[in-house]
């Protein structure tokens, strides 16, 4: 892989009606994360992989409402960006399914956000820019 690639993600920010945002553990990295992933080739559009995302990983269909952005980080000489979006879960109740590494998933407030740690680097990044849920 050269070095000027960049790994393109995308994925959610799902809230319920308390205004809690959903995250999933991931357990090979022992990390907090929102629920996302890897585009497939380069002409799936970033919308299309974070609700494929949410139904692979979490077994929920989801409307996506609103565009949030994108975000980069580096992790073991690798750069990632990572495109938000906003969803509304329109069936199904978030569970961890066989085909992700994650072995929880649950909304969490602010607070509780906060004081999780093991935070992936979007998550971290999050915290600065906390969206409102409307």
């Amino acid at each position: 892989m050269s070095d000027d690639t960049i790994i393109e993600l995308a994925g959610c920010l799902i809230f319920d009606e308390q205004g809690r945002i959903l995250l999933l553990h991931r357990s090979e990295r022992d990390e907090w994360e929102l629920p996302g992933g890897r585009t497939e080739g380069s002409d799936e559009p970033y919308e299309i992989t974070a609700a494929r995302k949410m139904f692979e990983e979490l077994n929920i269909d989801v409307e996506i409402t609103e565009t949030v952005g994108a975000t980069e980080f580096t992790r073991h000489d690798t750069t990632y960006r990572f495109h938000w979006y906003k969803g509304e879960i329109l069936d199904g109740s978030p569970a961890p399914q066989p085909i992700s590494d994650a072995d929880d998933v649950r909304f969490v407030s602010r607070e509780e956000f906060v004081a999780l740690g093991n935070l992936s680097p979007t998550l971290e990044q999050l915290i600065e820019t906390w969206p409102e849920h409307e």
